[in-house]
């Protein structure tokens, strides 16, 4: 891949128009996930609780009885999917391909923009297709494809404001900014980059920086505070209890296992390696940023952008270790929380070779960057073939023929309509039997950080339920959850199997023998 630059390109190179390019990329991407998702799109249990409420919403439910676990937005887009598809299920997979196209050609052009290079734009975009990580979590019924479309185009907007005031543009970049808190709890981080480069550039509109923060902050916030006031109004109450539960030692480390594991790095790669090859990439970063400085500080669009990307990605992770030391616990620094760190972090990356390619005067430098980027690609391009091949034969979650074709499944779609059901994986039964299920007790309250105080009282309940008539259902197939595990529950009540399948069991009470 040729780092060469629009400006560099002689009059006798070929000629090729670069959008022309990016459209049929993005519209390569969006066949992408269709290939990834034969079975369906990715389902995991956030996944089961997002269709689930658009389920609700799309028969007449109201956003304001959703509570505030999760915002409304990405369940609302999907209820509308509905009156196409017939099913929020089956609409999740033509929007997802639908936001990986949009996603990418607004990646692409706005890297075109930037960096002013046809070969950085089409290898910045072939990088992003071709990424693991963001062919995962567009390829699951997840709120992040919506959540980082709107994220760059505030980012966009901000930019546009910042390098030549437009109250106008700023208020719909305060407009997106609110959809995109409505998407995420996550958007939250983009308030305080907007109000810090509008409080600190050099020349604020109407020469009142902090009246420009406030409103644009104000506007963001209206959303948000409207939807989160009218769920208080209706009765339902905040859903996520405030203690101080500290970002831990495993959680840095699978952030560290995350972020080298996009650069390739094997599996069983030692920690100090990957240590070693995250100190080297922030070395490398920073040694970017200190030799651009001055071009970061100059008024334009390309200039208050980077800007932008770089004070976002700061404060996001800032926000990630706020949000796991006081309200929840249980969030995992991986591919999919992360991903708006690599979106941005890409699209840093190619913006700094594209500049170096530009201003380096050494055709060996060029050359070396121009071997680097291309090596990258064929590793990537290879490994998202991989995936591919593998999503296609096993599936994405509950999206897979282990859980299509469950024997146990069917068993539970017999089961009487007034029967109540308690299993390890209850989201699967809803999602899959369009049954209703409880969960088994949890041993520790997972946003917490620590154990169930009441989770003797929930094996109780679970008992005399079973000891009235409820179905326990146990799938093999499920582990690692934070549930009783079914050798205690045998140990400490009379189960009998009602039935035994090859992918799990039902169980009743021993007394209905």
């Amino acid at each position: 891949m040729s780092v060469t630059t629009a400006r560099s390109d002689s009059p006798t190179s070929v000629r090729w128009h670069p959008i022309v390019a990016l459209v049929l990329l993005a519209i390569g991407a969006l066949n992408l996930i269709n290939i990834a998702t034969p079975w369906g799109i990715g389902a995991s249990p956030d996944s089961v609780a997002y269709i689930r409420q658009a389920r609700v919403l799309s028969e007449g439910g109201s956003v304001l009885g959703m509570g505030t676990q999760w915002p409304p937005l990405y369940p609302l887009i999907l209820a509308g999917t509905a009156a196409i598809s017939g099913d929020p299920f089956l609409g999740a997979r033509w929007l997802h391909a639908l936001l990986f196209c949009v996603n990418v050609a607004l990646f692409g052009v706005l890297l075109l923009r930037t960096t002013e290079s046809r070969w950085i734009a089409v290898g910045g975009v072939l990088l992003l297709v071709s990424a693991r990580p963001i062919l995962t979590v567009h390829a699951f019924a997840w709120s992040e494809p919506a959540f980082l479309l709107l994220v760059m185009l505030s980012l966009a907007l901000l930019a546009v404001h910042l390098s030549g005031p437009r109250p106008s543009v700023l208020a719909l970049a305060a407009i997106l900014t609110g959809l995109a808190c409505l998407t995420r709890y996550a958007g939250m981080p983009l308030m305080l980059v907007g109000a810090t480069l509008l409080l600190f550039r050099r020349a604020p509109v109407f020469k009142k920086p902090l009246a420009e923060a406030t409103l644009f902050v104000g506007v963001a916030l209206a959303l948000p505070a409207a939807w989160f006031a009218g769920v208080l109004a209706a009765g339902g109450s905040a859903s996520r209890a405030l203690a101080f539960h500290p970002l831990g030692h495993a959680q840095l480390w699978q952030a560290v296992f995350t972020v080298t594991g996009w650069l390739h790095a094997p599996a069983t790669t030692p920690g100090a390696v990957r240590l070693l090859l995250l100190g080297l990439l922030l070395l490398a970063g920073g040694a970017v940023l200190f030799w651009r400085r001055r071009t970061l500080l100059a008024p334009t669009w390309r200039a208050a952008f980077m800007r932008l990307l770089l004070l976002f990605v700061l404060y996001y992770l800032g926000f990630l270790a706020l949000s796991i030391s006081f309200l929840d616990a249980n969030t995992p620094l991986d591919d999919r929380i992360l991903a708006p760190v690599y979106v941005t972090g890409l699209f840093l990356a190619m913006a700094g070779a594209g500049r170096l390619a530009q201003t380096a005067n050494r055709p060996l430098l060029r050359r070396a960057v121009s071997a680097t980027l291309g090596l990258f690609l064929i590793v990537q391009l290879a490994t998202a073939a991989s995936w591919l091949r593998e999503q296609r034969s096993t599936g994405l979650g509950y999206s897979s023929p282990v859980w299509l074709q469950s024997a146990t499944l069917e068993a539970v779609r017999a089961l009487p309509a007034d029967v109540d059901i308690f299993s390890n994986a209850p989201e699967a039964i809803n999602l899959l039997a369009g049954r209703e299920a409880l969960s088994l007790p949890r041993k520790n309250a997972a946003m917490l950080g620590e154990r169930n105080a009441g989770y003797e009282d929930d094996i109780a309940a679970l008992q005399q339920a079973l000891e009235t008539g409820a179905v326990l259902v146990y799938f093999d197939a499920v582990a690692n959850r934070p549930v009783v595990s079914l050798p205690e529950l045998e140990e400490r009540m009379s189960l009998t199997v009602a039935d035994r399948l090859p992918d799990g069991a039902l169980y009743v009470a021993g007394s209905r023998e």
